[in-house]
């Protein structure tokens, strides 16, 4: 038992993590569950309670939804980072 101040989760709240995985968006009643389930000696799947993608909102996206946004083609490679020539004195 592990109490940490910080999971760095604050969207998928209240949640715990367990043997390296993080449950989320927990009530008492399914935290109660994924505690049967592992005294049993069955393997609850870890992730959203509720259904959700990583860290978006309940109920799914809600910005940046508009498929205009991004053409679909991937990032060109960087040939050389800004200002990066070597100083000179």
């Amino acid at each position: 038992w592990e109490e940490v101040e910080c999971m760095g989760a604050c969207a998928n709240a209240p949640m715990a993590a367990i043997n390296d995985y993080y449950f989320e968006d927990l009530t008492p009643d399914n935290m109660a569950q994924i505690i049967d389930d592992f005294a049993s000696g069955k393997t609850p799947k870890p992730g959203s309670r509720v259904g959700r993608a990583s860290s978006e909102p309940e109920g799914g996206a809600l910005t940046l939804t508009d498929p205009k946004l991004y053409d679909g083609t991937a990032a060109q490679p960087i040939v050389k980072l800004p200002n990066s020539d070597p100083v000179t004195a």
